[in-house]
């Protein structure tokens, strides 16, 4: 793949994001909600904010009539309480309204600021929250389908542009009350001329913010998507730091996400360019105004100077809105699109909702598959035809290629993550889909192929499965599954705190953890994936012990990838391509040569111990001095129980290599063929 090869594909991507659907009062009504509890703060922010636009337009109108006071061409003379006033008492008169109304301007806005920034801040916790719990109750179907840097998105990045959006919204009304006084003012204070020059200036200000506001909405939408294509980059990077690291592939890596920034810095440059153009652009339009009040004023001696610096002043007010503008209704649309998107989460129907009459699981933990048919795409079948019984306490093995559909089966069906779409699935005589979902969930543990640990203490990651367990039921589950000797080996003990998935543990401590957080939760049904990743002998033995110890009494599926595992089973369905093509014990389906005999002559076979020849071995012993591996010694008697017990204990033979032995030698006794 080239370097920029995964890169471009992904900003090629770009132009299928989803665009705003819903018209704007649906997603106007739809944020109304939210905003019930803040109507009052909102009212007076809205005020605030009009009566500091007012000070804004009496500050210039202030200043004009100070200057037209004092000057001496106009012959006016002000009288106060009987009292003509001098020039200087004139001049400090209106500098003291002047700084008066600029502090009561400055007051108001910050009084504006800070309510909006409450709203925003409440507003947004709210919306957070139901989008969180709306995405984490969510059907699995529709969590796979979307990609983890957009959930992230709905929950961070779009919550935080719908409060934008409400604050944008009150800025452009607070600017359209602004420019609406603005104009009135000046139809009203200026003479008929200098009107005409700065109505003159509307059509050219419009057409500049319009062209602006629609090449700044697009930038904007283009900053925000490889933004969120580089923040996905980055995710996923460092997520498969170690594979990338193994194929030496941190350079292409490298080169991938200079493209994706690339692009990034493009948008980013274009919108900076675009900023220092449109002021500019603006001030240009309001010095030509300025300069044509200027020589009007100059050429009509009609016109006072305070009429003319309040017809510059206005005039540069009056432009400032309409830029304003025309960067507001780009990023209002950017709100509006977040609106859509958070909506499209808060309005998701569940996909599989409970029935109307669904009721609690009953007692019966029996398991029926009957002409189960599956497809995650409602067109390619994953599985096929599965029909299969497995009684209450019984532990069954799934076995098949990759791909066969163990993990859809066992994993995704029986927790009913998904539907299937012909067949039905039972426990005891209860179709799970007349089932209250949580009543289900709670009577199934689920331990994945890959254990997941979350930042927490080693206690908290245990009690995941049981919050109100005490602290002396996770020492006993762990005591019992001989997980409490390394837990207790920790730095801090079972308060060390476990790192983003456990990263500081072994894969054998990760899965006791795991097996010990199923157990305090005492589920009455068991899906196991076990792990396909080699363990040294002492984690081997204590996850094979632990995991046995689970196992008891329990309705119990194993993605088996263990021999022993497979040894332990009642049953062993053997899966190929969606469908159950075997199904029998260990020595039933070797007998039957299929399937299941080519998997375990090429894979599980050369997990165990193999047949050893114990003559052949004696004569070879007698022509030369052989080292005997301690299971062969074991296999010949040449080991007494205390030698082999302090064998286990150094982690030379695993517990779990014992069992295997014992059963081995009993079917040699039985004479049952293994291979």
């Amino acid at each position: 793949m080239g370097h920029g090869g995964g890169a471009g594909r992904m900003i090629g991507r770009i132009a299928d994001r989803k665009k705003v659907t819903r018209p704007t009062p649906v997603l106007l009504k739809a944020l109304s909600k939210y905003l019930k509890g803040f109507v009052g703060l909102l009212v007076l922010a809205a005020f605030l904010s009009l009566a500091y636009s007012a000070t804004q337009i009496l500050n210039p109108i202030i200043l004009s009539n100070g200057i037209d006071a004092i000057d001496p061409s106009l012959g006016k003379v002000i009288v106060w309480f009987g009292v003509t006033l001098s020039e200087r008492t004139i001049i400090i008169i209106y500098t003291l309204f002047y700084v008066l109304l600029g502090s009561f301007g400055f007051i108001l806005n910050s009084l504006t600021t800070r309510l909006l920034s409450k709203v925003r801040a409440d507003m947004v916790h709210k919306i957070r929250k139901d989008v969180y719990n709306k995405l984490i109750n969510a059907s699995m179907d529709y969590l796979k389908k979307e990609q983890s840097g957009n959930i992230t998105a709905r929950i961070t990045s779009d919550t935080d542009e719908v409060s934008t959006g409400l604050q944008v919204f009150i800025s452009i009304a607070v600017q359209l009350f602004l420019l609406v006084t603005t104009l009135v003012v000046i139809l009203i204070r200026l003479p008929w001329q200098i009107v005409l020059i700065c109505l003159a200036s509307i059509p050219f200000a419009l057409l500049l913010s319009f062209v602006l506001s629609t090449i700044g909405r697009r930038i904007v939408l283009g900053i925000r998507q490889t933004f969120g294509i580089v923040s996905g980059k980055i995710a996923e990077s460092f997520a498969g730091i170690a594979v990338s690291k193994a194929f030496n592939q941190e350079g292409n890596l490298s080169s991938q996400m200079r493209v994706l920034n690339q692009e990034n810095y493009k948008m980013s440059k274009k919108f900076g360019l675009m900023m220092n153009i449109m002021m500019p652009l603006i001030s240009s339009i309001s010095s030509i105004v300025t300069a044509a009040i200027l020589w009007m004023g100059g050429y009509l001696a009609s016109i006072s100077i305070g009429q003319i610096f309040l017809g510059t002043i206005l005039a540069a007010q009056f432009l400032r809105p309409v830029a304003h503008l025309s960067l507001s209704f780009p990023q209002l649309q950017t709100s509006l699109g977040a609106v859509d998107r958070v909506l499209d989460v808060l309005e998701a129907s569940p996909s599989i909702p409970d029935a109307p009459d669904a009721e609690p699981l009953g007692n019966d933990y029996s398991v029926s598959f009957e002409h189960v048919w599956f497809s995650y795409d409602n067109e390619n079948w994953v599985l096929k035809d599965i029909t299969f019984q497995v009684e209450e306490g019984e532990m069954v093995a799934l076995v098949g290629e990759t791909g066969a559909g163990k993990t859809t089966l066992a994993s995704m069906l029986l927790t009913r993550f998904y539907d299937i779409q012909k067949g039905s699935i039972k426990i005891g005589a209860q179709d799970i889909k007349k089932i209250a979902q949580k009543s289900l969930r709670k009577a199934i543990g689920l331990i994945p192929q890959e254990p997941y640990l979350f930042t927490a203490t080693v206690l908290e990651n245990i009690k995941y499965g049981k919050a109100d367990a005490t602290d002396e039921e996770v020492y006993t589950i762990c005591k019992m599954i001989g997980a409490d000797t390394f837990i207790e080996a920790l730095p801090n003990g079972y308060q060390t705190v476990v790192r983003e998935g456990g990263k500081q543990l072994s894969a054998g401590q990760r899965q006791i953890i795991t097996i010990a957080r199923t157990m305090l939760a005492d589920p009455k049904i068991l899906i196991l994936d076990e792990a396909t990743s080699r363990l040294d002998a002492y984690s081997e033995s204590l996850v094979q012990v632990a995991q046995r110890t689970l196992f008891k009494k329990r309705t119990t599926f194993v993605i088996a990838h263990r021999l022993s595992t497979i040894f332990d089973a009642n049953k062993i369905i053997v899966l190929s391509h969606g469908e159950l093509v075997e199904m029998g014990s260990h020595e039933e389906l070797i007998r039957k040569k299929g399937l299941y005999a080519d998997i375990y002559e090429t894979y599980y076979k050369f997990q165990g111990l193999e047949e050893i020849d114990v003559e052949k071995v004696l004569e070879e012993e007698e022509e030369e001095e052989v080292e005997l591996s301690p299971l062969a010694m074991m296999e010949m008697g040449m080991l007494d129980p205390e030698k082999i017990k302090k064998m286990v204990a150094e982690g030379k033979i695993s517990p779990a290599m014992l069992e295997q032995l014992k059963k081995k030698m009993a079917q040699k006794k039985a004479k049952t063929p293994i291979d």
